[in-house]
């Protein structure tokens, strides 16, 4: 098992009553090093102590963000004082030989009748209280010091050690350093931290990821769902290829999963077979990466651009996107391509925008149980015999040609099989085939797509089928015609078809008008970013909205209003490159502003008051796209 030597090490540092030197556990941050101390400490203090001893336990202190080391006495003192203050009505006066070296103030019942015999109140002096050989507390009773995340401490290096050094030398204590020496690199600090670990820190160890056994552990901590724990090889082979040795990482990813599969529609996943298990690779691979390497490839990431950069010689991020789709071969992750592209753009939404899977999640369970057998049987075409493998092509063909798919997951994953087919030269694939699968799929847009929100969630249905296999290289024929065509389709309906803001907007009435504030933290139909961080305004006409605000109560005026100073964030004071997303809704603005300021003068009484109120928050939005940090200045 890693790090078991480091296990046997720190046990037999403890046994020694007085080594007069320091252990320090090193490693990247992530790999373990906090857990493998608790667990072992765990491990290791887990007896129980006898009614009347006075036993101190390990002292853990995190040294990240502290500033001085009075901090740190302070953390110490925190955990020493329970000690004392859980102990005290049991031994009595023994108490206040001990009480002076620490911070206590407390009522004392020494006799147990409920009453408060003595009130304790002494000077806070916990270090001389660990430097004490006071035999009122039991020989047993290790005092146990762990300084955890050195290089996060912004206490300066030579007062950090020489602080750290008092208890080694002077107190007797046992001492252990938990840090990523790494990430110390200020030339002056590694020197001093060399001086240090020359005179005071006896051994060192590098304390390597234990996948195995943080797998199993991550897994323990997701009650309600079993199914995760018959996929831990899986979860190994994928974290493997990731070639990331962060286990936080993969432990805030699993967690995060596990919230998303709950939230999911039990029927359908009480009957899946494979989605469950393709969404767990893409998010272990996704979060490895995008919080590693590769942040800036997947923000950018979508159906169609990862496929120009590719193809692009000269694109900076070639480079990344050939070594990523080398390390996760599909072959050697049970046949699943984890970075599938519909998959990438949910998963980055979620962890940027928090923004919620289950439609989603629900889309794939319900066109994945709707597959016709052919499409099955082709997932295992490698072991076929060829007589077997031409007649499913054959039966795939006559599907396509005869009309029988009506799913967009369906066709697109019948083409990820002919496009790989045909590019190994296993299979000719007819051109009335592919012209029919294009005509299905008009026919399929026609009679499905009635808005923006379906619009998207066919579209990811039909990367899905079409990620399915490996069939994205540009060098494949089919797969480059059937995106081409697809894309031109998919902009011609996004054009034609308002999203769930631009609706509510065209048709504001007095009932959808309390809404928008909500509306407004919703996804987009892309699950790119919610609506909040779009520009919601920039294909409005001005003239019809106006007119729809002019049907509006006066009370609902005014919540319009509270609606774009909340859009626009005009209570926030904005560095200039964050605003540049509300640059594209300037000229909505600018005419509404016009239009708003006749009516203002055209108007009387409270109805006055409301428009001019709207017109001052307009212009603050105005100011916002212009740039400005603080609107509210010029409201």
């Amino acid at each position: 098992m890693p790090n078991s030597y480091i296990v046997k090490a720190l046990t037999s540092y403890i046994e020694n009553p007085n080594p007069c030197y320091a252990l320090m556990l090193k490693g990247k941050w992530g790999c373990g090093k906090t857990y493998l101390v608790n667990q072992w400490i765990e491990d290791t203090f887990k007896n129980p102590v006898k009614k009347d001893d006075v036993v101190l336990e390990p002292i853990r202190v995190t040294l990240y963000g502290m500033t001085s080391t009075e901090q740190i006495t302070k953390a110490i003192d925190r955990q020493i004082h329970p000690f004392l203050y859980s102990k005290a009505a049991k031994i009595g006066a023994n108490i206040l030989k001990i009480a002076g070296k620490v911070a206590l103030r407390t009522d004392l019942d020494f006799n147990s009748d409920g009453k408060n015999d003595a009130t304790l109140t002494t000077s806070l002096d916990s270090l001389s209280f660990l430097a004490s050989r006071d035999d009122t507390i039991k020989p047993n009773s290790l005092k146990l010091l762990v300084f955890d995340d050195l290089e996060r401490s912004h206490i300066p290096m030579k007062q950090l050690l020489g602080y750290i050094n008092y208890f080694v030398e002077y107190c007797g204590c046992h001492v252990m350093i938990v840090g990523d020496e790494g990430k110390i690199t200020d030339s002056k600090d590694k020197k001093i931290l060399d001086d240090f670990k020359e005179k005071t820190v006896g051994k060192e160890f590098e304390v390597e990821p234990n996948i195995d056994g943080a797998i199993a552990h991550f897994v323990d901590e997701l009650p309600r769902v079993n199914w995760i724990s018959s996929q831990k090889d899986f979860i190994k082979k994928v974290f493997i290829a990731s070639q990331c040795n962060n286990l936080r990482i993969l432990r805030q990813c699993l967690y995060d999963l596990k919230l998303q599969y709950n939230e999911a529609d039990t029927n359908l996943l009480k009957k899946d077979k494979s989605v469950m298990k393709a969404l767990l690779g893409s998010f272990i691979a996704i979060y490895c990466e995008y919080k590693g390497q590769n942040k800036k490839v997947l923000k950018s990431w979508n159906s169609g651009k990862w496929a120009f950069l590719y193809a692009k010689e000269d694109s900076p991020e070639k480079k990344d996107i050939s070594e990523l789709f080398s390390r996760y071969d599909a072959e050697k992750l049970d046949g699943i391509n984890v970075l599938n592209n519909s998959h990438i753009v949910h998963i980055v939404a979620h962890i940027e925008h928090g923004i919620s899977m289950k439609t989603y999640i629900d889309d794939l369970l319900a066109e994945s149980q709707k597959m016709v057998g052919v499409l099955t049987r082709l997932e295992g075409f490698r072991d076929m015999e060829d007589d077997v493998f031409v007649h499913d092509c054959n039966e795939l063909s006559e599907n396509i040609l005869n009309g029988e798919f009506h799913q967009f997951h369906q066709i697109g994953k019948a083409l990820a099989f002919f496009s790989l087919f045909e590019k190994e030269k296993l299979y000719i694939v007819k051109d009335s085939v592919i012209e029919k699968a294009k005509e299905t799929l008009n026919l399929i847009f026609d009679k499905d797509v009635h808005d923006a929100e379906m619009l998207y969630r066919c579209r990811n249905a039909f990367w899905q089928g079409m990620n399915t296999v490996e069939s994205r290289n540009d060098e494949y024929r089919i797969h480059k015609e059937m995106t081409t065509f697809f894309n031109e389709v998919f902009k011609a309906y996004e054009k034609k078809l308002p999203n769930k803001m631009q609706e509510t907007l065209n048709n504001l009435n007095n009932e959808n008008v309390q809404h928008l504030i909500q509306l407004d933290q919703e996804a987009t139909p892309d699950n790119h970013s919610p609506y909040s961080l779009t520009p919601i305004l920039r294909d409005q006409d001005a003239i019809a909205l106006m007119e729809k605000i002019k049907e509006l109560k006066n009370c609902n005026i005014r919540m319009f209003a509270r609606f774009l100073s909340q859009h626009f964030m005009l209570s926030y004071d904005l560095r200039s490159d964050f605003t540049e997303r509300f640059k594209d809704d300037r000229d909505t603005l600018n005419m509404l502003k016009l239009l708003t300021e006749r009516e203002s003068e055209n108007t009387t009484g409270i109805r006055m008051l409301a428009f001019q109120y709207l017109l001052k928050v307009i212009n603050g939005c105005v100011q916002r796209c212009e740039g400005v940090r603080n609107p509210l200045n010029y409201m």
